[in-house]
């Protein structure tokens, strides 16, 4: 069922653009490759053990993936700043070490179960190239480096098949680490990034508008008019937490359409007034029901999103949908902090 709120339900008020102490960051040195041989017979009866050299497990002991060493010793920087909390820091503890649980299960194990001494050495973390300035916001921007520079994840083709595959908790065996777990530390971290700015996010480039991102266009629409519903059964008390969101999927909508405009040169279809609500979202009927309503709409994007971010398309591409994935967990966190305080 459509429903059609009245202008003055969706007028939202102007607010001043937030404080950004994110850094935008250059993307990290390419990862390794290693040229394919013509050895697989000589292969064949080898253990995959994880390492960047594929080979090591044959020639002799496996190499640290250089991914998961540099992030490792990013975070060991970022958790000894005096400039972080307790809860912060307890935060960063636990990510770091999920990367080093990553960073060994990619060494793997010798015959007799022995991890690798020399793969799994730690004090090759403190050897890592790290700004000695780092923030949080750029060990962010250095987990999504990392996951865009990962193996997408399969894509289903028409048939079911994949056309594509990941490392993921079924795949323990290939030479990388798992994008997901990694764009999994990037979101959790997002509410302890400080204020973003959806209005730099649209500074990123894209290369090609594919169906996922006119899938997300689409969300952020019926996001952007889902608000407004909120808004307008809302008798003040919530509009400071709501129209943040509310501005940052308009913004996320006219973005898209830009870039759609741009690369492909015709405009897309212009969704209609009255927007028909997600399926499972009911209207609210009165300001103590707007923000358990508004905490259901992010995750009709954010779902799209991380499909944008994890599936086969262009570098770029990824990224753009990664940064706007780790913006709305933020703006996610924050809402469901209110809307916990409500009940």
């Amino acid at each position: 069922m459509s429903t059609q709120p009245q202008d003055s339900d969706l007028a939202v008020a102007v607010t001043a653009p937030r404080a950004n102490s994110r850094t935008q960051r250059a993307p990290r040195a390419a990862r390794k490759f290693t040229a394919a041989l013509g050895c697989s017979a000589l292969l064949m009866g080898a253990s995959a053990c994880g390492a960047e050299d594929p080979l090591g497990s044959v020639f002799g002991e496996p190499e640290a993936n250089q991914t998961l060493v540099q992030l490792y010793g990013e975070y060991q920087q970022v958790i000894d700043s005096p400039n972080i909390d307790k809860p912060t820091r307890q935060l960063l503890k636990d990510q770091a070490n999920s990367v080093r649980e990553e960073w060994l299960r990619l060494c793997g194990e010798d015959s007799e179960g022995n991890a690798p001494a020399e793969c799994t050495d730690e004090a090759q973390a403190d050897a890592a190239a790290v700004d000695p300035g780092i923030t949080i916001g750029s060990l962010n921007d250095s987990l999504i480096d990392a996951v865009v520079s990962a193996e997408p994840i399969a894509a289903s083709s028409s048939d079911g098949s994949e056309t594509s595959s990941n490392n993921t908790a079924d795949q323990p065996d290939k030479n990388q680490p798992s994008a997901e777990l990694l764009l999994d530390l990037a979101t959790d971290m997002a509410p302890v990034l400080g204020d973003l700015d959806p209005d730099e996010l649209s500074e990123l480039p894209l290369t090609e508008y594919s169906p996922e991102f006119e899938k997300v266009r689409e969300a952020a629409h019926a996001g952007w008019f889902a608000t407004g519903l909120g808004l307008a059964k809302d008798d003040g008390t919530h509009a400071w937490e709501i129209r943040p969101l509310r501005c940052a999927l308009r913004t996320l909508e006219e973005d898209l359409t830009a870039h759609a405009e741009s690369l492909d040169g015709t405009s897309p279809a212009p969704f209609p007034a009255g927007y028909t609500l997600r399926e499972g979202l009911e209207q609210p009927e009165n300001s103590a029901e707007v923000m358990s309503f508004i905490e259901q709409i992010t995750p009709t994007v954010t779902d799209d999103l991380r499909e944008a971010t994890l599936g086969p398309r262009a570098v770029d591409d990824r990224r753009y949908a990664a940064h706007w994935l780790v913006y709305l967990a933020q703006e996610q966190s924050r809402i469901a902090a209110e809307a916990t305080q409500d009940q």
